[in-house]
């Protein structure tokens, strides 16, 4: 928990110090990930459509659903832990819902991240910055602790991995025939 403490006030103190850029950090934390989301979307889908395969759009909701709504919301509830700015008594530059632990935001940006390694290689590294950029936002506006945001790259990685090897099965129980 130190280092967590001593992470989060670090980037809290540079936007502390650079209260001009507060707007762009909200702006980072909140309406970034929108953007993030469209596009991401856009790319799944026409990539789909130029290759035809319908089993990767279904895939790659299985990883945003295995991360987000599934193992985040399960983390969630057990581990019920406050948000930085209600712990430490500060003035967040906006301010979230139900607890901090894990980010939801990282566990879904992450989790697009990597389906979009898996669909489109030559995009993710792109998509992997915008999701460290929104959760380093996200940090700094006050809403999470270091620690939230690592635990949603995480349960993005777990669930990535989870719906390989669930595909992977499913390619086995059907002949061998690859499916991802």
């Amino acid at each position: 928990m130190a280092l967590d403490l001593l992470l989060f006030q670090f980037f809290y103190q540079i936007a502390e110090r650079l209260s001009f850029f507060n707007f762009v950090l909200v702006s980072l934390a909140v309406y970034l990930p929108w953007l993030v989301g469209a596009f991401a979307l856009w790319l799944l889908l026409s990539e789909m459509v130029r290759r035809a395969r319908i089993h990767d759009a279904l895939f790659n909701a299985l990883v945003l659903l295995l991360s987000r709504g599934v193992i985040a919301e399960i983390v969630g509830f057990l581990i019920d832990r406050g948000r930085p700015y209600e712990v430490l008594g500060l003035k967040p530059l906006f301010t979230a819902s139900g607890g901090s632990f894990p980010s939801g935001h990282a566990a879904l940006l992450f989790a697009v991240a990597f389906a979009m390694w898996h669909v489109r290689r030559e995009w993710a590294l792109w998509f992997f910055v915008a999701a460290a950029v929104v959760s380093l936002a996200r940090v700094a506006s006050g809403v999470h602790w270091p620690s939230d945001i690592v635990a949603g790259f995480l349960i993005a990685l777990v669930s990535f991995l989870a719906a390989k090897w669930l595909v992977s099965r499913r390619g086995k129980a059907e002949g061998g025939r690859r499916v991802v």
